[in-house]
């Protein structure tokens, strides 16, 4: 809960909204349930925000003699069917398509790559139109499973 409650400030501070918590992972939007022009800059703005804040979760980790934490963070910017979702008697609010899945799988390549932090070409790209005093290193092509073409991925 400590973890959570730290990743959330962070999220909240810049414009995002957790949608759901999926075992040890957060899914948290940007540009949704409000349009925002400024998404991918929030996004990477939280990202930033949540290495920073995990340090200190660490920090306090550490004093309790708990196990130190990582994580990856996956960001992918595109369209997706956002909205309440499910059957009649159980509904959520939640976001779903290929962005939502891309995004998942670019997360998931944070061990294979060993870095805390991905984006997708789309992202990459908005954030460089909004801010392009943002510096991003291209990591490789990757195939993701789910997708005929090759996602271009880029780290700090």
């Amino acid at each position: 809960n400590e973890y959570f409650t730290g990743l959330e400030k962070c999220i909240a501070r810049h414009n995002g909204v957790i949608n759901k918590y999926i075992g040890d992972a957060v899914m948290a939007l940007f540009g949704a349930p409000l349009h925002s022009d400024s998404h991918a800059v929030d996004a990477y703005a939280a990202a930033c925000d949540m290495r920073e804040e995990l340090v200190k979760i660490n920090e306090s980790f550490a004093q309790k003699r708990f196990p130190k934490i990582i994580f990856g963070i996956g960001l992918h910017s595109g369209r997706v069917l956002a909205g309440n979702i499910g059957a009649a008697n159980r509904m959520e609010y939640t976001v779903i398509g290929d962005t939502v899945n891309t995004a998942s799988r670019i997360e998931g390549l944070c061990k294979h790559y060993k870095k805390d932090l991905l984006l997708s070409e789309s992202t990459a790209q908005c954030l460089k139109d909004k801010d392009n005093s943002i510096c991003l290193t291209l990591v490789d092509e990757s195939e993701i499973r789910g997708r005929k073409e090759k996602v271009t991925l880029y780290s700090d």
